[in-house]
């Protein structure tokens, strides 16, 4: 019973990760066609400043339930 229910929680977190992978994927390429202005590298830095805190948990996370590593984004 307790490896089924791994094995469930392991297929949804994939699903969601890679729902969360494409959503930073697309942000970062919106931002990108940004005009190039020093407003707009403050936004992208933080942008990217976040993402790659949540690619570190989401990392931790897979750690934890034992599923392969995040792919590169």
């Amino acid at each position: 019973m307790r490896n089924e229910f791994r094995d469930l929680l392991r297929g949804h977190w994939r699903h969601r990760r890679d729902l969360v992978v494409d959503e930073l994927r697309g942000l970062e390429a919106g931002l990108n066609a940004l005009p190039d202005t020093p407003e707009s590298e403050d936004v992208l830095a933080t942008i990217r400043s976040v993402a790659a805190e949540l690619r570190t948990n989401l990392e931790r996370v897979e750690g934890f339930l034992g599923v392969s590593k995040l792919t590169r984004l």
